[in-house]
């Protein structure tokens, strides 16, 4: 089963991928996702609105977002406030 929020396998982080439909809007600080990414979002009427990764490792990592895809490689310590590539 897949978690609400945020769920990462290997390389990639998949974001909000089974959102209920009764959480419509949520927040959340903190979330941990592959080679070491910390994450915080928010989503307003089931839509990412905020969206800041920092990264552990320095390792390359795919965000997923519906069928938005994007590559990121951060070096360790650094972090990405909402990317263009994924925001509405």
């Amino acid at each position: 089963m897949p978690r609400l929020l945020a769920d990462s396998a290997l390389d990639e982080i998949t974001l909000l991928p089974a959102l209920p439909s009764s959480w419509r809007n949520v927040a959340a600080r903190g979330l941990r996702g592959a080679n070491g990414y910390t994450i915080d979002l928010t989503a307003r009427e089931g839509r990412l609105t905020y969206l800041r990764l920092v990264s552990g490792s320095g390792r390359p990592t795919t965000l997923l977002l519906g069928s938005r895809r994007v590559a990121l490689t951060l070096a360790p310590g650094a972090e990405i406030v909402n990317p263009a590539e994924l925001m509405p």
